[in-house]
């Protein structure tokens, strides 16, 4: 399990209207946690490129 850092989820939330129910609260802070995440992934470049991608996924729909 990942943890989240409180002042990141602060800023998440801050954007938010003064009222709003606790699944918008989750879908928001899972929601930029995870493209966060992927960000990072970019620059460590931990990522797969398009064509192998697409190569995978043809010899999945082969199966």
């Amino acid at each position: 399990m990942e943890l989240l850092d409180k002042q990141k989820v602060l800023t998440y939330l801050s954007d938010m209207p003064d009222q709003f129910s606790a699944e918008e609260m989750l879908d928001r802070i899972i929601t930029l946690s995870k493209i966060e995440r992927g960000l990072e992934d970019v620059e460590q470049g931990r990522t797969t490129p398009h064509n192998e991608v697409i190569d995978k996924f043809r010899q999945w729909q082969q199966r």
